[in-house]
């Protein structure tokens, strides 16, 4: 399996900062870009068609749903991560059919075994 081109949509924060740290100790990984919004997230998601995205459900105005709805329709090979802060963030997410949702306090280990996991279902490998 190549090395992997990750987009972390999230603004900055601690979030931002767990998830870029933890991402960089990855040997699947070569590169992390980060998108602070959604119009952000759009314009990287056309030049760098990443592996995987991480997305917080957080964004403002909606963004994040309409986000994931863009990837499941324009990108559907792009695997995705919701990180989500309640319950109702979690229900937007898998009714968009996000790949994967978290809710914000999981543990390092989870998130990596599900980014090996969906990176290991990479179409174009």
């Amino acid at each position: 399996m190549k090395p992997a081109l990750v987009l972390i949509i999230a603004a900055p924060g601690d979030l931002q900062d767990g998830l870029l740290a933890l991402l960089t100790t990855s040997p699947q990984i070569k590169t992390i870009l980060i998108a602070e919004d959604s119009t952000a997230a759009q314009r990287m998601l056309e030049i760098h068609n990443p592996s995987l995205v991480l997305l917080d459900m957080s964004l403002a105005l909606n963004g994040a749903r309409t986000t994931l709805e863009q990837i499941q329709s324009q990108w559907p090979s792009i695997r995705t991560i919701a990180i989500a802060h309640n319950m109702e963030q979690e229900y937007e997410a898998q009714a968009v059919d996000a790949d994967s949702v978290l809710l914000s306090g999981f543990q390092a280990t989870k998130l990596i075994a599900v980014i090996e996991e969906l990176l290991s279902q990479r179409k174009g490998d």
